[in-house]
């Protein structure tokens, strides 16, 4: 973008708009939520979409009493009540551990670059979009492991990889910036942003939930990529890297705490609110039990 000229900012900050085209296009003709349709009354339209997208043996029963009958809003006394508290702090302190480091190193890595000494625009530009690559590529292994280790496991680990990433600079001379490309590399576990809350909580409460969370995480986004450069002036690039190190220790032990296992269990399980499998014994194999017939 550097042959551009002054205006080459412009261009790159407008260039993400390609994507919200390209999305808004894709959106085009997606149906309405059937609950959120239920609730205002529109029930022959919520029948509709129903049909539509899972077939003429289901109706609005199939949502459930409590969604058929338009229950009301959430509030965030539903969210932070005994049953489900524990989730909602974790999904808050996760995604905040997840994305602080993340927009605030990615942002600001040619700087990062060019205080380990990589100070041409080769290596700085080329070191900028090797992080992206890397970024990107992590996402092939954990979309593979999520299934087979589950999604506990993988936040565990990806954490604790990021973890000694970032802070391994402090510690051991001239690990330098390879470092720092393993700790974005490893951000195999970001989609779970988007799976692991959205399992964690019943559909009445599910929206409200992922919202609180995400407004979160994005007050520390905003806050640390204002602060990411003062990180660097004041305590320099390693200080800058071990205070996302500390931020992710945070996000790691938060998951070890609060966090419960979703993978190999039903929504209707998980969104009760148990951190137990429930199990059922039939023709003597041990097998999960399932809600047949509802649209969770």
């Amino acid at each position: 973008m550097r042959g551009f000229g002054p205006d080459a900012w412009r261009w790159m900050l407008a260039s993400p708009g390609i994507f919200a085209v390209i999305t808004l296009l894709f959106r085009l003709g997606t149906p309405e939520s059937p609950r959120w349709l239920l609730s205002r009354g529109r029930v022959d339209e919520a029948r509709t979409v129903i049909k539509k997208v899972y077939g003429n043996d289901y109706d609005v029963d199939s949502l459930g009493e409590d969604e058929a009958s338009g229950k009301r809003a959430a509030t965030f006394i539903d969210i932070f009540n005994k049953k489900f508290w524990r989730r909602t702090l974790f999904v808050s302190i996760f995604w905040t551990a997840q994305v602080i480091p993340l927009f605030a190193v990615y942002a600001f890595a040619p700087e990062l670059l060019a205080s380990f000494g990589l100070g041409r625009d080769a290596n700085l530009y080329g070191g900028s979009l090797l992080i992206s690559l890397l970024f990107v590529v992590g996402g092939i292994p954990g979309l593979w492991l999520v299934e087979r280790i589950g999604r506990r496991k993988l936040l565990l680990w990806t954490l604790g990889i990021i973890v000694v990433a970032l802070a391994a600079p402090a510690f051991v001379p001239g690990v330098g910036p390879k470092t720092l490309f393993t700790a974005l590399a490893s951000g195999a576990f970001t989609f779970l942003e988007v799976v692991y809350p959205n399992e964690l909580f019943p559909t009445d409460i599910r929206a409200t939930v992922v919202g609180f969370g995400t407004a979160i995480s994005r007050v520390g986004s905003a806050a640390s990529t204002y602060l990411m450069p003062v990180a660097i002036i004041s305590f320099g690039a390693l200080g800058a890297l071990l205070i996302g190190a500390g931020i992710s220790l945070i996000g790691l032990v938060a998951t070890f705490i609060l966090a419960p296992e979703t993978a190999n269990r039903s929504l209707a399980d998980i969104s009760s609110g148990s951190n137990k499998k429930k199990k059922t014994k039939t023709n003597g194999t041990t097998e999960e039990t399932r809600a047949e017939g509802t649209l969770v």
